[in-house]
């Protein structure tokens, strides 16, 4: 069997599914013709994973569902197609999407569920365009990558959101008792606890706290083992 050399698998792919997509959105007077991009490159989407996702929380971590769908089709449109974005000077003067007019025409036109739903809204047996089901498994793929980073970011805060509980608490219980806990790092002995409430369940932070100081009240301070020095 003769292997195959790389110049000859560039040259069968050279030309595949390189032309655009061209989609039509609306109908009758508000008929629109866009051309989008079969694919994005890797690099391109990280960036386009990044931003949708990075949009779609606010400064303090929480969640802004209204935005995620939203910043999918802006993010399509400016990465992917011809369609012209709408930008706007932000208060510091920076240009940024102009999301309000975006939606607008979105409310309108439903992009991305007209490109997901075209194969259920197309009559049977008409000739479906080149590369349109493969473009289509691509843009549902790309929403799929979203909302798997979406659910990790938001499984990340939660668990910074009960580290920073975990922390307060112990925190708290350790200044009731003066110095017998100097030399321990808080934040690790905070993080250790945490991991092991994972391990074992939901446990109440209080309940982790009080039961670690009435077994340290017992041990002279010397003893104390940090838990981060113990060998797994």
């Amino acid at each position: 069997m003769d292997k195959l050399t790389i110049k000859q698998v560039r040259d069968k792919i050279k030309n595949y599914n390189s032309n655009p997509i061209k989609f039509t959105f609306g109908s009758d007077d508000y008929a629109i013709d866009v051309e989008f991009k079969p694919s994005l490159s890797l690099v391109e989407e990280s960036i386009f994973i990044d931003r949708v996702c990075s949009n779609s929380f606010d400064s303090e971590g929480n969640y802004l569902p209204e935005y995620e769908s939203l910043m999918f089709t802006a993010t399509m449109l400016q990465m992917m197609s011809n369609f012209p974005i709408l930008k706007k000077k932000s208060q510091s003067k920076n240009e940024i999407l102009d999301l309000e007019t975006i939606k607008q025409f979105d409310d309108i036109y439903h992009f991305k569920n007209s490109i997901l739903s075209y194969m259920e809204n197309s009559d049977i047996g008409e000739d479906i365009p080149k590369g349109m089901s493969e473009f289509i498994n691509y843009i549902d793929h790309l929403e799929d990558m979203v909302a798997d980073k979406i659910e990790y970011i938001k499984e990340q805060n939660l668990r910074k959101s009960k580290l920073d509980e975990l922390y307060d608490e112990i925190k708290t219980q350790i200044n009731k008792f003066g110095n017998k806990f100097d030399g321990i790092d808080i934040k690790q002995f905070a993080e250790d606890l945490h991991k092991i409430a994972g391990m074992i369940g939901n446990v109440d932070n209080k309940t982790i706290v009080d039961e670690i100081i009435k077994l340290n009240s017992k041990v002279k301070k010397d003893n104390i083992v940090n838990i981060k020095n113990v060998k797994q």
